[in-house]
């Protein structure tokens, strides 16, 4: 069932029945039922075109995981529910029985099986088979997704299509706007002058360039081939670029493992400066891959970093390297504390190696890893290493078994605490105690014990 509402007063019409209620106007004299039943084909094909957020796999990179969608249903059918219901509230519906067309005119609004589009105008014209939505269209889709644009318009076939002043927000905060985009022979879509960023906007000034995007004269997504294509793309840190390419290509999302480039890493530290991160990955096998990068911080040079990942039968493991020759180690100095009494400041060359592994033996007993090893007592903390960056950090290496109501559990672990101070300093320093601070008060050099770190 389809219901049909306008002017605020909603009536069911049944599609192969007659219209009841609800204001519509007619061009011609004679009105048939014929466009009638041609709204649900009307609001199939908007709803259907306009789930766009597939555009975001021409702007995410290989291996992203915020790319949950395919190039197939760019301007394609997506996967609705036949039997669902559907609402569409219009201030007029026009027969325009001379050209053939029937319009949804006013304040549209149309929800179907999870999606909604909201436009000033939905036209579908019998004769050409296209479908025009105009006027501020937005599009909301179940995952979250909310695609804008000034004019989108498509074949009825699915095959063929123009966007314009295409606009994409997705639930990640990730962006990618496009002056126009297109379809051709059901198969390629391109995006001219596109942007992408996983930026937020910034709050005091929304204008103002994100700190990172990557902007391009055309990407071009090939539904057969599964491949992204970039065309004159520059990679930009705040509005400014900094590498051009001319054109490279990677794997549509939804290919799961193809080597290619990954997402990039840009951001900012007081002690490391700006920073900005890119990494190949190379799908050596299903069962093994290699990845390989580095992250160039201003203020303290290149940081390499690999990683190697495999499954077998039993349960998998992965092994990391990542290490630094630092440019300016004195940039982490504190100058509330003596020279030379932070970590960070006192190492040249840093360097991590960290692994973990999880095995199933059998049904019973499990297997498995967690270790970090490291040149110093703060590397991976001060540069973010993914899983070992926390203040705490155990290395452990375990058995488990489990059978009915008994269980068995050997662990052998050590602690590491991760601070950049080099060494405990002793309770009786003068700058962990300060007599004029609590005059004639007791000593708190017990409690000042208590929070002293252990070496």
């Amino acid at each position: 069932m389809t219901l049909l509402r306008t002017k605020g007063v909603q009536r069911p019409s049944m599609i192969s029945g007659g219209l009841d209620g609800g204001r519509v106007t007619r061009s011609a004299d004679a009105m048939t039922l014929s466009p009638v039943r041609r709204v649900r084909s009307l609001l199939l094909a908007s709803i259907a075109v306009l789930p766009l957020a597939a555009v975001l796999c021409a702007a995410l990179p290989a291996g992203s995981a915020n790319a949950q969608v395919s190039g197939d249903t760019l301007f394609g059918e997506g996967q609705t529910d036949p039997n669902a219901q559907m609402l569409l509230e219009a201030d007029e519906l026009v027969y325009d029985q001379a050209n053939n067309a029937v319009a949804a005119v006013g304040n549209v609004q149309i929800a179907y099986d999870g999606y909604t589009l909201v436009a000033e105008r939905v036209t579908y014209n019998r004769n050409s088979g296209r479908v025009l939505a105009s006027g501020a269209v937005e599009i909301v889709e179940p995952s979250g997704n909310r695609i804008f644009a000034e004019e989108i318009d498509i074949t009825d076939n699915f095959q063929d299509g123009f966007v314009s002043a295409l606009r994409v927000e997705t639930p990640e905060n990730t962006r990618f706007l496009a002056e126009s985009a297109e379809r051709r022979d059901g198969e390629i879509a391109v995006f001219n002058n596109g942007v992408y960023t996983a930026c937020e906007p910034c709050k005091e000034d929304p204008s103002k360039p994100p700190a990172w995007q990557i902007r391009a004269k055309r990407v071009i997504v090939n539904t057969q081939t599964k491949t992204v294509e970039y065309e004159n793309a520059s990679f930009e840190l705040f509005g400014r670029p900094i590498a051009y390419v001319e054109y490279f290509s990677h794997a549509d999302p939804t290919i799961k493992r193809k080597s290619g480039f990954v997402e990039p890493d840009v951001g900012f530290d007081d002690k490391t400066g700006f920073r900005a991160g890119l990494s190949y990955f190379w799908a050596l096998a299903p069962s093994y891959d290699l990845t390989l990068g580095g992250k160039y911080y201003a203020n303290q040079g290149f940081l390499g970093h690999a990683e190697w990942r495999q499954r077998t039968e039993l349960g998998e493991y992965s092994i990391r390297f990542a290490g630094i020759d630092q440019q300016d180690p004195a940039a982490f100095k504190d100058t509330k504390l003596p020279a030379g009494s932070l970590i960070d400041e006192n190492n040249t060359t840093r360097y991590a190696v960290m692994t973990t592994g999880k095995f199933h033996i059998n049904p019973r007993w499990k297997f498995g890893w967690s270790a970090l090893y490291q040149s110093d007592g703060n590397f991976a903390r001060t540069y973010d290493q993914r899983g070992f960056s926390n203040r705490e950090i155990t290395n452990e290496i375990y058995l488990t078994g489990l059978n009915g109501k008994n269980y068995f559990d050997l662990r052998a672990q050590k602690f590491l605490i991760q601070d950049n101070t080099e060494d405990q300093l002793d309770i009786n320093d003068p700058t962990r105690v300060d007599p004029s601070l609590t005059p004639g008060k007791h000593d708190l050099r017990q409690d000042q014990q208590a929070k002293a770190l252990p070496v």
